[in-house]
């Protein structure tokens, strides 16, 4: 009770399992056939609430996610919520549902293109480019239907054309992945890939275009490898991170390749907080190091180096990722208190 915050963090440090539990919690009206919509009026505008038209519940790997209808036949979601089926199930009101078919693709990031007998209504408009306030358009688990939640702004924009780059936003998400990220207009900006509390993640809509390019039979082998990758790399860290197990060195090498190879910096961010409660310092480094290759503004990998560092007690080598945070999140109460414990320690040892 009467310990200092950084003398907990301290102590954790000491007990490298108890260190990954301290990384883990700085890292978190109806259609007769259309989709799955809410019975409340919805108190977004107009455009906004007309965009959750277009989005549908789906269920593969993800038994409950969502997918955004972008033209009269097709969808599109992550490739997590997917991994490597072949077959989705559609949800839409009164009960029945409709079968759709991933199409393989070569595309590297976190999208996959959904084709589907849909019943007749809107597709989302991607935004040309994003301005103003932010909202997500998703399945709620807890009423199993499409809801417009609340605004929220971006927090960084997306660093640069790369496919892995992320826009990061605080518009409040349900979990689950592939709502739609949409504008004022309700207009889409991006697809959700995560949210971690006041934070989330979404895959830039205008990459949406290349996905269709790179999708095709063609590209069987390379998105069905891609696919299992997925699967593999979240089922041993959605795992461990959930009961707290320290993983071997074999099964850490499995995970460390799927997770690389989904190309997936959050994933890749798991396998590193995996690592680092597996007593795996350096390899827990080199994931985060390698998320931030692929989004530079990948906040949490910025908060696990930090955290990796604690660790092995190089708290002045932190410092800059701290700073980083502090600019790029300063109102975040975790990352404020991450801040705090660092210019502590490094000051102890300074």
């Amino acid at each position: 009770m009467g310990r200092r915050p950084f003398t907990r963090l301290r102590a954790a440090a000491r007990r490298p399992a108890l260190a990954g539990l301290a990384l883990g919690a700085a890292l978190l009206w109806p259609a007769a056939d259309g989709p799955l919509r809410a019975q409340e009026t919805c108190r977004a505008p107009a455009p906004v609430c007309g965009a959750a038209a277009a989005v549908f519940r789906i269920g593969a790997f993800e038994r409950f996610a969502s997918a955004v209808r972008v033209s009269a036949d097709e969808l599109v979601t992550t490739r997590r919520a997917v991994a490597d089926s072949a077959r989705v199930t559609i949800y839409l009101n009164g009960g029945k549902t409709i079968e759709g078919r991933v199409v393989a693709s070569g595309f590297a990031g976190d999208l996959a293109l959904i084709r589907a007998p849909l019943p007749a209504g809107p597709a989302l408009a991607v935004a040309p480019e994003m301005s103003g306030p932010l909202r997500v358009v998703g399945l709620d688990r807890a009423t199993r239907s499409i809801e417009v939640f609340q605004p929220g702004g971006a927090i960084l924009p997306v660093h640069s054309a790369a496919v892995g780059a992320r826009l990061h936003h605080g518009a409040p998400a349900p979990p689950g992945s592939g709502g739609a990220v949409v504008d004022g207009e309700g207009r889409l900006v991006a697809v959700q890939v995560i949210s971690r509390g006041r934070r989330s993640e979404a895959v830039p809509a205008r990459h949406i275009a290349r996905l269709r390019a790179l999708s095709g039979p063609g590209h069987a082998a390379e998105s069905k490898a891609r696919g299992e990758a997925y699967r593999t790399c979240i089922a041993i860290t959605g795992k461990a991170i959930r009961v707290g197990d320290v993983v071997p060195s074999g099964i850490a090498k499995k995970m460390v390749a799927a997770c690389l190879a989904s190309g997936s910096p959050d994933l890749i961010e798991g396998a590193g907080l995996v690592l680092s409660r597996s007593r795996m310092q350096a390899k827990a480094a080199a994931a985060f190091a390698r998320a931030l290759e692929i989004d530079a503004n990948a906040i949490d990998a910025h908060i696990g180096r930090v955290m990796v560092l604690a660790i092995q007690r190089r708290h002045r080598e932190a410092l800059s990722d701290v700073k980083w945070l502090l600019d790029a999140a300063p109102g975040d109460p975790a990352i404020q208190r991450i801040a705090l414990q660092t210019a502590k320690a490094a000051g102890d040892r300074g």
